[in-house]
């Protein structure tokens, strides 16, 4: 979709703020950007031709642009949020659910660096799509880091230790994203897209649609009985562990409903059942970047 350039698209995103709806135009770029599965992680924006991931530099700095713009002329923070949750629902990157949870959970980071920082829409859109090809030559947000002169050292193969040698058996636990609420025969096909199998996830209209009882492929994370099992087949199967490591992520992925308590309950449960499997192995534990609220704060 090649229709559209920046100042075009910033009054695409202006008229979209005052009315709360998008265009049909507008709607065609979001189409084309495919920002759900960009949400998503899609592994295909790596290898998109030029044209996409430059309509998706110009659309972010459009729409950035115009956000800097009301936070500037003092617009009510609410109005600013409101206009973002409707953004999001009408282009279709979410449902109402999710887009207003999240954006009203990051709302005091969001507004607190939009308003004290002295920021530009390439600034932003240069740091946070940086892999994906956008970018900012603001030397104030790229910078270089100077290398000492010193020459490598050596690569020194390393020695193999001596058959016989004393050896440690380790368990690394890691990414168990715990999930309370998962519940089987749920709907793991639902309308938020990002997280389902769970009583709210809406009905089930096909039966490849439910959830499993030992969890799901889809967008769902690991039901208790699931961890269950796995921790009492390894107790009963490496009774030797001389320690455990686990690095963390515990909460599950439903990232815009989070609190501060909820996370805690979860690592409280997370942290018995491990210590009930294994209630004399040494636990060295890392927090993940789930394990904060909101997460990556």
């Amino acid at each position: 979709v090649d229709i559209f350039n920046e100042k075009e698209l910033a009054k695409e995103f202006h008229n979209a703020f005052q009315s709360g709806f998008a265009s049909s135009s507008l709607k065609q770029v979001a189409h084309e950007l495919n920002f759900e599965n960009l949400l998503l992680g899609d592994s295909q924006w790596e290898t998109r031709e030029g044209g996409s991931i430059t309509l998706l530099c110009l659309t972010c700095q459009a729409g950035v642009s115009e956000l800097l713009h009301m936070v500037n002329n003092g617009t009510s923070p609410d109005i600013i949020v409101d206009g973002i949750v409707a953004l999001c629902v009408d282009l279709g990157i979410a449902n109402h659910v999710m887009c207003d949870s999240l954006i009203k959970e990051v709302e005091p980071q969001l507004l607190w660096i939009l308003e004290n920082r002295e920021l530009t829409a390439n600034d932003v859109c240069g740091m946070v799509l940086v892999g994906f090809g956008c970018h900012t030559n603001n030397p104030d947000r790229v910078w270089d880091v100077a290398l000492p002169d010193v020459p490598k050292p050596p690569v020194i193969d390393p020695v193999l230790p001596e058959d016989g040698s004393p050896v440690m058996k380790v368990l690394h636990l890691a990414d168990t994203h715990f999930d309370p609420y998962y519940l089987p025969g749920s709907n793991a096909e639902c309308d938020e897209k990002f997280f389902c199998c769970r009583a709210e996830s809406g009905v089930v209209e096909q039966p490849e649609d439910a959830a499993g009882k030992w969890g799901d492929y889809r967008n769902c994370d690991a039901p208790e009985w699931l961890l269950q099992a796995l921790y009492q087949h390894v107790n009963a199967t490496y009774q030797d562990l001389d320690f455990i490591i686990w690095t963390g992520d515990l909460i599950p992925h439903i990232v815009w409903n989070t609190s501060r308590e909820g996370n805690l309950e979860v690592i409280r449960s997370s942290v018995k059942m491990v210590h009930d499997y294994f209630p004399d192995v040494p636990v060295f534990p890392a927090i993940g970047n789930h394990e904060s609220h909101p997460v990556n704060a």
